[in-house]
């Protein structure tokens, strides 16, 4: 085996050695190709010439119009889901109507029932003063722990320490926060369960997009967002 590739590896050197033309003084080297047989051998060569600079701005544009064409057929055709809220009752009432007037297919859209859960934080307040905020931050800063604003005004001045979802998960965190040296902290509900409604449009193509995007600002004061 071993011989034969070896053998194998010396043809191999002694093809390209005689394509590159190193045995032509032995009369051993591929014949050179005239010009009338590389002409010969050219598809068509009467048809081939050269563009004016023009000519291929032309080709460059257009090129350039049906690639954006194209984008734009594919946005066209596709469609997305979105949906936006929470709101009553009664922006309920507002939201159907405008729908059923921009003449939105049936089917295509629904208002449901929907829940945006309550929010706990790990609670560092309320302080006396913005300066007795600031002072807590930079002993924060000295251990190592992480702090954000607060989202319900109810609770300023002071700082979260973190958000969860449920009063468990925050307390566990809480603990483990104790044992770095933070002491005044406590678990505080900062958002409370709100029950409401939401809009999920099922299947809006660009144009349904466009007016709802009008129409959701006019609602909800913002765009409505893809489904999750």
């Amino acid at each position: 085996m071993r011989l034969l590739v070896l053998l194998l590896l010396a043809l191999n050197g002694l093809y390209f050695g005689w394509t590159q033309g190193w045995f032509a003084g032995l009369g051993l080297a591929p014949g050179a190709l005239t010009e009338p047989q590389r002409h010969g051998q050219q598809v068509a060569p009467e048809r081939i010439r050269l563009l004016a600079a023009s000519e291929a701005r032309q080709l460059e544009s257009a090129a350039a119009a049906a690639a954006t064409a194209s984008a734009a057929a594919a946005a066209a055709g596709s469609t997305v889901c979105l949906i936006g809220g929470l709101f009553d009752e009664a922006k309920a009432r507002t939201v159907r109507q405008a729908l059923e007037q921009a003449g939105l297919p049936a089917g295509s859209w629904v208002i449901e029932p929907a829940t945006e859960p309550a929010r706990w934080i790990i609670y560092m307040g309320p302080y006396p003063s913005a300066d007795a905020v600031n002072r807590k931050r930079a002993e924060l800063r000295g251990i190592g722990v992480v702090y954000s604003p607060l989202v319900n005004p109810a609770l300023e001045p002071g700082l979260s320490l973190g958000r969860f979802a449920s009063s468990a998960e925050a307390t566990t965190a809480m603990n483990g926060l104790t044992a770095r040296g933070v002491r005044t902290a406590r678990v505080v509900q900062e958002v409370a369960e709100v029950r409401g409604f939401q809009l999920r449009v099922v299947e809006a193509d660009s144009t349904q997009r466009t007016r709802l995007d009008e129409l959701s600002r006019g609602w909800f004061g913002k765009s409505l967002q893809p489904c999750r």
